[in-house]
C-alpha cells in the first residue's frame, strides 16, 4: 500500500494555560499527492471546508485555550466522524470518507474515489493520532484544573437545501434543550441585545449581522459591560483597593478573561510588587458564574475587602466552603493569582487547614 503522505504530525496544536481546549477539524486545505487530480471541478475548490475560523477564533489565544486544528482536507477522512462511520444525523449526511458534498454533488471524478486501502491510511495517519493527541490534552487539562472543557468549532453555508430548509442565521445561540449548555446561556444573550443593545423586547438574535451589529453593540454597551482598560495608576495611586473574583466553571463568562485583565493590569500599572498592593484577583475552582457549581462558592469577599481598606491587612487567602442541602461538607482556602491553593500532605482534602497557598 502505498503511504497517502500527510503531514506529520497532521494537525497544528497550540498548548494554553486555560481549561479549554478548542478543536477546528474540518478547516483543513491541504491534499495529499495520492488525491491530485482525482477531485470532480466542483470539489477542487474544497467548498465544504470550514472556512474563517482561525481568523475568527484567533482571539482563544489571549484566552489561554489550547488549539487542535486539522492540516488536510476532510476528504481523506472526517475527523468529525466517528470511526465506524456511523451515521451521526437521522437527516442528510456526509461520511467518514466523504464522496459526495453537502449539496449531494460527487466530489471524485468517476472511478476515482479512494481505494480501502487509502481510506485505511487515512483513518491511521490522521484520524488517530488527531483523537489521540485531542484525548491527551483533554486529559491533561483536567489534571492540571480538575476539568476540561471542549469547544468544537465549525462554520458551514448559510444555504444547504439537502441539508436544511431556508437560510441559517448569522448568528445562532443554542442549548440543544439544555443538554449542551445552560437555558440561563442563551438568555443572558438574548435579553442583552433585546434591551442593551436594541431597545426592543421582540427582536430575534436569528436577524444579528456581523457586518453591521457588532460596531451597534460596541455603541451601546459603551464599556459598562466590556471595561477591559488595564489602567489603574489613577485609582492605585489614590490608594485604592479592589478585589476581583471568577469562577473556574463559569458558563457564561470565560474566566480565562479575568486571568488576561489581571495580566494586562500588571503590564500597564507597575508591576506585580505595586499591583498587589491595591488589586488582588481570586480564582475559584468548580464555582460556576458568580456562585453555584461544585466548587467552594460560599465566601466572604466584603469583609476581606474592608479589613483591607480599613486596616491594611490584605487578603492573602480567603477561606471558602461548599454547602450542599444547608450542610458545609468542604472548604478551601482561594489564593491571590496566581497561587494555588496546594494540599500539604496530611489530613482531609475537604478541610481549608491542610492547604496553603503557593505559586505553581
Amino acid at each position: 500500500m502505498t503511504s497517502p503522505l500527510l503531514p506529520d504530525p497532521p494537525f497544528d496544536f497550540t498548548r494554553g494555560t486555560a481549561p479549554l481546549l478548542v478543536s477546528m477539524p474540518h478547516v483543513g486545505t491541504q491534499l495529499p499527492p495520492c488525491m491530485k487530480g482525482r477531485l470532480s471541478a466542483a470539489c477542487e475548490p474544497l467548498g465544504d471546508t470550514d472556512w474563517h475560523l482561525p481568523r475568527l477564533y484567533d482571539f482563544v489565544a489571549s484566552l489561554g485555550a489550547s488549539t487542535l486544528v486539522a492540516r488536510f482536507t476532510r476528504f481523506c477522512v472526517d475527523l468529525n466522524r466517528p470511526p465506524d462511520d456511523a451515521p451521526l444525523y437521522a437527516t442528510a449526511t456526509t461520511g467518514l470518507h466523504p464522496d459526495i458534498l453537502f449539496d449531494g454533488t460527487p466530489a471524485f471524478l468517476e472511478g476515482r474515489g479512494l481505494t480501502r486501502d487509502e481510506r485505511g491510511a487515512f483513518l491511521a495517519e490522521a484520524w488517530i493520532p488527531y483523537h489521540a493527541k485531542l484525548g491527551a490534552e483533554l486529559e491533561r487539562i483536567r489534571g492540571e484544573h480538575g476539568y476540561a472543557l471542549l469547544f468544537d468549532a465549525h462554520s458551514i453555508a448559510s444555504v444547504i437545501p439537502r441539508l436544511f430548509d431556508g437560510r441559517l442565521p448569522d448568528f445562532n445561540i443554542g442549548t440543544a434543550d439544555g443538554h449542551s449548555a445552560g437555558p440561563a446561556i442563551f438568555s443572558t444573550a438574548d435579553q442583552f441585545f433585546k434591551f442593551m443593545v436594541y431597545n426592543d423586547p421582540t427582536w430575534d438574535y436569528r436577524n444579528f449581522n456581523f457586518d453591521s451589529d457588532l460596531a451597534r453593540t460596541a455603541e451601546a454597551e459603551k464599556g459598562l459591560l466590556n471595561a477591559t482598560n488595564p489602567n489603574l495608576s489613577g485609582f492605585m495611586d489614590r490608594g485604592g483597593k479592589l478585589i476581583q473574583y471568577h469562577g473556574w466553571s463559569d458558563p457564561q463568562i470565560a474566566p480565562s478573561s479575568s486571568v488576561e485583565y489581571y495580566k494586562n493590569v500588571l503590564e500597564t500599572s507597575g508591576g506585580a510588587a505595586k499591583v498587589q498592593k491595591s488589586y488582588r484577583l481570586f480564582m475559584v475552582p468548580g464555582m460556576a458564574h458568580c456562585r453555584g457549581g461544585d466548587g467552594t462558592s460560599s465566601f466572604d469577599m466584603l469583609s476581606a475587602l474592608q479589613q483591607w481598606v480599613e486596616n491594611g491587612k490584605a487578603p492573602d487567602r480567603i477561606d471558602a466552603s461548599r454547602v450542599r442541602n444547608g450542610i458545609t461538607d468542604r472548604t478551601r482556602p482561594l489564593c491571590p493569582y496566581p497561587q494555588l491553593a496546594v494540599y500539604t500532605g496530611t489530613g482531609s482534602t475537604d478541610q481549608a487547614s491542610n492547604f496553603s497557598c503557593k505559586l505553581p
